[in-house]
């Protein structure tokens, strides 16, 4: 066995193509509050996009070995999660308070072009999975608007994502093999105009700006693309030890935008800006309601584009008659960033809130990009789950 796995491992890394920096194209709350450590963990719908082959493992460890009579007494079962979650960056909301407290938009706002994404952004989305033993489903609705700061003028986007995602892992003797894949319908509004043009139209405040850049009368493009992508993933489990491996868009069609108002159109390719390829590894450690968690990520890539990431989750309150409450923490370095996150989930019943907040300090000088004036990365993300 051990030969044919190291033959699959060789294989998949010579397979994928160079590509810039990234992290997995959906990032779960939890994830982000354990620094994007979860591909050795993998252990709820997140697994979907981290490590498909975690799915074998959800009802064994369903959010760390947690220990519910219920679940003792009906062994394997379904699982439903619905949610609500929104998602920040420190350039959204720079811009936002910088055009409501000036009433004017200048080149000065070039500087709120921030991040390892070179924008300010903002992403909401609505989402459904469906998960229990060896198979999950789900399905998103996502909003995602940014806005890129140049010298005369701004270049916005407003995407609205339908995403479909399967995923099925099988047991082969000590090892689970998954994969999933995914279905993608984009339909985005596309805009570049002046700062002399935005500033007639009698900005008053930070959401004039989305009105503004997304308006009819300001000659919106709308263009439809349709996209497909696979993942695919091996996870094996020794005392209270997981180790999995994975890659994230191993094949994924070009996306091909086509004009429905106006003359933009666009080529998504994949690898580049839909469907990037990311080979990732990772190892994590579970004790009852602790977990310890460590990944690398872009595997595929130069050694300078590594990833290194860890995490921590443990319960601060974990007593049946009393709400839950789990504390998160990770961290994350490479050749471009170092960052930390913190997160928190409250749970009461069947609803969980899960909170977290990430925060990069980027070498500016390993960047190479004249419009990113600032040294951080924010990103805070609010969740709201329900889970049956």
């Amino acid at each position: 066995m051990r030969p044919i796995i190291l033959t699959m491992v060789v294989g998949i890394m010579f397979s994928v193509s160079i590509a810039s920096i990234s992290e997995p194209d959906i990032n779960t709350t939890r994830a982000r509050g354990l620094s994007n450590a979860f591909v050795g963990l993998a252990n709820d719908d997140g697994s979907l996009f981290f490590n498909p082959a975690g799915l074998a493992f959800v009802d064994a460890e369903f959010y760390n070995n947690e220990k519910d009579i219920r679940k003792i007494l009906d062994g394997p079962k379904n699982h439903m999660n619905a949610s609500v979650d929104f998602l920040f960056n420190r350039g959204y909301f720079g811009a936002i308070d910088y055009i409501e407290a000036n009433k004017t938009v200048s080149s000065q706002l070039m500087k709120f072009n921030t991040g390892l994404e070179k924008k300010a952004y903002s992403k909401r989305s609505i989402n459904m999975s469906f998960y229990s033993q060896n198979t999950g489903l789900s399905f998103f609705a996502i909003e995602n608007i940014e806005h890129f700061f140049k010298t005369n003028g701004v270049v916005s986007n407003k995407d609205l994502r339908l995403i479909a995602t399967i995923g099925e892992s099988i047991q082969v003797g000590a090892f689970s093999i998954g994969a999933s894949g995914k279905g993608e319908l984009l339909s985005r509004q596309h805009n570049n105009l002046s700062y002399f043009y935005i500033n007639s139209q009698g900005i008053q405040g930070g959401m004039d700006l989305e009105r503004i850049m997304f308006s009819e009368a300001s000659s919106v493009n709308i263009m439809n693309g349709v996209g497909f992508a696979g993942n695919i993933g091996i996870m094996t489990e020794w005392n209270n030890f997981r180790m999995g491996l994975s890659i994230e868009n191993i094949i994924a069609t070009d996306m091909e935008l086509k004009a429905i108002k106006g003359v933009t159109t666009q080529n998504l390719m994949a690898n580049e800006d839909w469907a990037m390829q990311n080979l990732m590894a990772g190892i994590s450690y579970s004790d009852g309601d602790l977990v310890l968690a460590f990944d690398i990520h872009n595997l595929n890539r130069p050694s300078r584009e590594l990833s290194y990431h860890g995490g921590l989750e443990k319960d601060i309150i974990n007593f049946w008659i009393l709400p839950k409450l789990r504390a998160r923490c990770g961290a994350s370095l490479s050749d471009q960033f170092f960052g930390y996150s913190i997160g928190l989930a409250f749970r009461i019943g069947i609803a969980q809130f899960n909170l977290s907040y990430l925060e990069r300090s980027l070498n500016i000088n390993k960047i190479a990009d004249s419009n990113l004036m600032e040294s951080k990365d924010q990103q805070i993300n609010i969740n709201i789950e329900l889970s049956f």
